[in-house]
């Protein structure tokens, strides 16, 4: 992550607990996990965990938020027969649930790989050419 783009996530991460210090466990550890020490799952868990508290007051606080775990975070599917690896977006639009969030991407991996009996799936940091 560039130092601009670390800069922009804090910055926002920094308001969000100055508007909502109840929930700056959650916010830290999507601050932490962005700045190089800590994996990218936990950073969606914790956006998961502050859609289901936050009201609709914090919603453009958190659309900023959300825009920039998509810019830096993919989804990987594994296909273990073949350990074929493949990335996609993540894209978090109005899911509120992160259990249905990955429930719904592993069926869309499923169908896209009938044949496969085991498919994985993780969240990994975006690469950055």
């Amino acid at each position: 992550m560039s130092t601009t783009q670390q800069t922009k996530a804090c910055t926002c991460i920094d308001r969000l607990i100055a508007k909502v210090p109840a929930q700056a466990d959650a916010l830290l550890d999507i601050r932490l996990a962005m700045t190089g020490h800590g994996e990218p799952g936990q950073c969606v868990a914790a956006y998961f965990k502050l859609t289901k508290t936050l009201s609709g007051w914090h919603r453009q606080d958190l659309e900023e938020l959300r825009s920039l775990l998509e810019n830096r975070i993919q989804i990987e599917i594994v296909v273990e027969e073949s350990n074929h690896r493949s990335r996609s977006c993540l894209s978090l639009g109005n899911n509120h649930d992160l259990s249905l969030y990955c429930e719904e991407k592993m069926k869309m991996a499923a169908l896209q790989n009938k044949q496969s009996n085991r498919i994985f799936m993780g969240f990994c940091w975006a690469e950055r050419v």
